[in-house]
């Protein structure tokens, strides 16, 4: 048996004309879970991840920021801050 969580994050930023940066305003996250899970488990009434949502949440951001690394070092995309290349 196979199942899809998805964990999704969105930032909102404020770039004001003129500057060359951006302030970040609000960080959102969400979590789907599959239709034949109790939903309850993973989020509640106010649909904030519950203990063990926020280990679904983690693990997907965990996994997906890992995903990213290989591929942009496939690539040769720098992506590490040289202070990490001894580990």
């Amino acid at each position: 048996m196979t199942f899809e969580f998805e964990a999704y994050a969105k930032i909102i930023l404020e770039n004001k004309l003129g500057e060359n940066f951006s302030t970040m305003k609000e960080t959102l996250i969400s979590l789907n879970v599959p239709e034949n899970f109790d939903e309850s488990q993973y989020l509640d009434v106010n649909g904030n991840p519950t203990k063990e949502g926020a280990k679904v949440i983690i693990s997907c951001f965990t996994s997906g920021i890992n995903v990213c690394l290989q591929s942009a070092r496939e690539q040769s995309i720098s992506m590490i801050p040289k202070c990490c290349d001894m580990l």
